[in-house]
């Protein structure tokens, strides 16, 4: 059975008796609990905070291949080289719903805790919606967080096929894509489509179909040991056009390879809920907001497959 959030919230609005004012803590609890309710892959990105405007890192570049290290004979010095190091940053940017209470459905018979509590909630969900989408797709330019399909970029980028509108999704680029990322890769996201499409794979291969607990409780399909998410925000809708994806116009979807200790959700401020002075004697406002950013240490330890039809 579902949880009964309305009855969470409205407990921790009535934490300080029937005044009906939001009790920050508590309310910010509640509305963080819904967001990562059912959310496996949210619980499975680390978060981290910092008190800036942006998230400043310095990114390495390794030295030449070379000059890394060298076979040498006695008293030969070695050729010498050396990494570099580029300042990174990524801007936080603030995402922000507004909700109301009209005095028309506080008058209609229910209290005002109970309207607000089914308000909060439903924002809450579309919160989790929005900032998830961003992961995948946001772009600083329409004042996004850039999201995986941007920061991923180059030798990176595998795609199904050479097809224009796509191929069909086959194990053999998978396991490219996985290969293609250094080190330990933990986590895949795709589409539910893509999942049903992976999950069909191996049974026509007729290789077990595995699934592994993650952080959360959840029990989540894996492939080759990392756990495969599946996410209504990984859209189907792209075309491809032969050598990238352009354009919501199509039929064809991402798979992302991601290693979080090299990727993570930075924030300034984590999900907050507050009370906006009233302006009107028609309706009480509320905002939910978060300033955060997809912080990507490593450009080299996350791939992405992309053109494979949906």
């Amino acid at each position: 059975m579902d949880k009964n959030w309305q009855t969470e919230i409205k407990r921790s609005l009535d934490y300080a008796g029937t005044s009906g004012v939001l009790i920050q803590p508590e309310v910010d609890k509640i509305v963080a609990e819904i967001i990562e309710y059912k959310n496996p892959l949210r619980q499975n990105i680390p978060r981290k905070q910092r008190n800036s405007d942006s998230w400043l890192l310095n990114r390495r570049s390794a030295a030449a291949a070379n000059t890394v290290a060298q076979w040498v004979s006695d008293l030969t010095e070695p050729t010498v080289d050396r990494s570099a190091n580029a300042r990174v940053t990524f801007q936080f940017r603030t995402l922000l719903a507004r909700g109301k209470v009209t005095r028309f459905a506080q008058d209609a018979g229910r209290s005002y805790i109970d309207v607000l509590s089914e308000e909060i909630e439903a924002r809450a969900r579309a919160f989790k919606d929005m900032e998830e989408t961003a992961m995948f797709y946001g772009v600083t330019a329409n004042l996004e967080p850039d999201g995986l399909t941007t920061l991923i970029a180059g030798a990176q980028i595998i795609e199904a096929g050479g097809t224009l509108g796509g191929d069909a999704m086959t194990l053999t680029k998978v396991d490219e894509t996985i290969d293609q990322c250094a080190g330990s890769p933990d986590v895949m996201v795709t589409s539910k489509s893509g999942r049903r499409q992976l999950n069909a794979l191996l049974q026509a291969d007729q290789r077990f179909v595995n699934t592994t607990e993650v952080a959360g409780g959840f029990r989540v399909l894996s492939y080759d040991d990392i756990p495969v998410f599946a996410s209504t925000n990984v859209l189907n809708t792209f075309h491809f056009d032969g050598t990238q994806t352009v354009g919501a116009t199509g039929d064809t979807s991402h798979l992302f390879v991601v290693d979080t200790s090299e990727f993570w959700v930075g924030y300034m401020n984590d999900v907050t809920v507050s009370p906006l002075s009233k302006t009107s004697s028609q309706f009480d406002q509320f905002d939910i907001y978060s300033d955060t950013a997809y912080v990507m240490r490593s450009t080299i330890h996350h791939s992405m497959l992309v053109g494979f039809n949906a």
